[in-house]
C-alpha cells in the first residue's frame, strides 16, 4: 500500500471505473476488485488501464496487468512509475 495517497488520481480512476462498470460512483471503492466485485469485463479493465496510461504518461507492461485488480493497485503503480521516471530525469 502506498504511504502517500494522491486523492486526485484516486478520484479520477473512481470516476472512470464507474463509467466503465456502468454503476454509481458510490458503488466503487478503491479496494474493490474490478472484475470479481464490480463485474467488469477484462476489456473494460484494459480500457481503464489504457486511460490511466494516457492520462498519467505511464506504461503498464503486460506482465503487470493481472496484478492491477483494484483502483488502489492502479494508483500505486502510477505513483511508482512516476517516482522512477522522476528520479531518472533528475539523475
Amino acid at each position: 500500500m502506498s504511504a502517500t495517497i494522491d486523492t486526485s488520481i484516486l478520484d479520477v480512476l473512481v470516476k472512470e471505473v464507474a463509467v466503465r462498470a456502468r454503476t454509481h460512483i458510490e458503488a466503487v471503492g478503491v479496494d474493490t476488485h474490478l472484475i470479481l466485485e464490480l463485474g467488469m469485463s477484462s476489456l473494460d479493465v484494459l480500457a481503464v488501464l489504457a486511460f490511466a496510461e494516457e492520462k498519467y504518461g505511464v506504461l503498464f507492461p503486460d506482465d503487470e496487468l493481472m496484478t492491477l485488480s483494484s483502483i488502489r493497485r492502479i494508483e500505486e503503480a502510477i505513483l511508482a512509475k512516476k517516482t522512477v521516471s522522476g528520479a531518472r530525469a533528475k539523475g
